[in-house]
């Protein structure tokens, strides 16, 4: 059984279908850049939440497309698809919701160094790893109370990391890749697959982006079959819209909330079983 619920699949599969039509095209596979896309790479990372919880992250590029006469790859992980690509020093995605190019990593910073706005280089190192020398740079992430970080390698891409939101602490590292047809790390992982990946908990995550503008998308996953609801309060509890009231079945879950016609502000989500209730905060910004 997959992870993703059909209804969120319905809204992610006309998108994919449109962009691998140009899966043909090839990135990145020559060494020397700052990360490998070659199509059929894979990573599969674990995640310690702590308390006993844990989930695997497994992330694939599935293919390739062409963004205002740019190529990037796809990459598909356990909740998302993104578009990215490299350069010699840089990582790049494109967020299709405004139609911008972000820097995720640029390997040419050095400790101090600022990447955007609240994102810090804080550390930097030539490391061996799989019998390859290559660069790794750590940034930090910090946001009121939130903050992660993360270590990349080059050619590599996200090697671990750690963070902290309010309440929670995770811990997360690679296990294993298959990089441009070669197996490295702990090759007994890489039969992981997502439909392998069942959630034991119920979890209601961070929705992405936040701060958003009009659209953001809320995931969560639940363990059993169960009837849920979500819901949008503003600051001060009152109900704004319900999301989902539904009985759901074991699976990861995502699903979008238009915020076109409210005003700026603090809104709060809410995720409601029988046996489970977890609230969140989120700014909409204008």
């Amino acid at each position: 059984m997959s992870i993703f619920n059909k209804n969120f699949r319905h809204k992610i599969f006309p998108l994919v279908f449109i962009l691998v039509f140009f899966q043909s095209i090839k990135i990145n596979s020559q060494s020397g850049e700052a990360q490998s896309f070659e199509i059929g790479n894979r990573w599969i990372y674990f995640n310690d939440a702590g308390g006993g919880k844990y989930y695997y992250v497994y992330k694939e590029i599935i293919g390739d497309t062409i963004i205002n006469s740019t190529r990037y790859a796809i990459v598909k992980d356990n909740e998302y698809y993104s578009y990215q690509r490299a350069d010699s020093d840089k990582v790049y995605s494109f967020n299709l919701q405004d139609s911008t190019e972000n820097i995720n990593v640029d390997y040419s910073l050095n400790i101090g160094d600022t990447l955007k706005p609240n994102f810090y280089v804080v550390g930097k190192e030539i490391t061996n790893i799989w019998g390859k020398t290559l660069r790794k740079i750590c940034i930090r992430h910090t946001y009121i109370s939130y903050w992660t970080k993360y270590w990349y390698t080059e050619w590599i891409g996200f090697t671990s990391g750690e963070g902290h939101i309010p309440g929670t602490f995770y811990n997360i590292k690679l296990l294993a890749a298959i990089i441009e047809n070669n197996i490295y790390g702990d090759t007994t992982f890489l039969d992981i697959s997502f439909e392998r990946m069942i959630p034991n908990d119920f979890t209601l995550y961070q929705n992405y982006p936040n701060p958003f503008n009009s659209l953001t998308t809320i995931n969560y996953k639940i363990p059993k079959e169960i009837n849920v609801t979500i819901k949008i309060f503003d600051c001060i509890g009152n109900e704004i819209k319900t999301l989902v009231r539904e009985i759901k079945k074991q699976g990861y879950y995502a699903v979008e909330f238009d915020a076109s016609n409210l005003t700026s502000g603090i809104y709060f989500y809410q995720l409601k079983t029988d046996e489970f209730i977890s609230t969140k905060k989120m700014v909409l910004l204008r």
